[in-house]
């Protein structure tokens, strides 16, 4: 399972939406969700993947692919030791 599928699948349930609703493309605002459901959402994916978001980064991400690219930087760093 791709790094992507894996995003869509925590976010879909944690947030409570329709994984075919959660296009790359699609924003967070158009989601529907609640600051706290998004809070939620990033804890879930730190403790899964091992990784910590600093505050300035969730809040310039806003959309989908965005908090991909994200994870995937995150990571990626983690692996390389960076």
């Amino acid at each position: 399972m791709s790094l992507e599928s894996e995003l869509t699948a925590v976010i879909s349930a944690e947030a409570l939406v329709p994984p075919e609703i959660l296009s790359s493309n699609a924003s967070i605002e158009s989601l529907g969700l609640a600051s706290i459901d998004l809070v939620s959402v990033l804890f879930e994916i730190e403790d899964r993947y091992g990784i910590s978001f600093e505050d300035n980064e969730v809040l310039t991400t806003t959309t989908i692919k965005e908090i991909f690219d994200l994870v995937q930087a995150k990571c990626e760093a983690r692996k390389t030791g960076g």
